[in-house]
C-alpha cells in the first residue's frame, strides 16, 4: 500500500501476466471502487525487470520483455 501526503492512496501489486492483472481490475473491483470513493481509479501497469532482495543480498533479473506493437 502506497500514500501520499498529497492525499493520493493506492497500491503495487505484481502479477504473472497483463492478462491476469487487467482481469482482476475490471468486474466486480472496479464496481466496487467506484460505489466506495464515486470514481474509476487511474490505473497504470508496469514491466518489472528486476527483483531486489535486501534481506538476502539477491537481485533477479528478468528477460527483457518484447515490444508489443500497437493496434490501429
Amino acid at each position: 500500500f502506497i500514500w501520499s501526503e498529497s492525499g493520493w492512496a493506492g497500491g503495487v501489486y505484481q502479477w504473472e501476466t497483463l492478462e491476469d492483472a487487467k482481469a482482476f481490475y475490471s468486474g466486480a473491483w472496479l464496481q466496487g471502487i467506484i460505489e466506495r470513493y464515486g470514481m474509476r481509479p487511474d490505473i497504470e501497469f508496469y514491466e518489472v525487470f528486476a527483483l531486489t532482495d535486501t534481506t538476502r543480498g539477491t537481485v533477479e533479473l528478468f528477460k527483457e520483455p518484447v515490444p508489443q506493437a500497437s493496434a490501429t
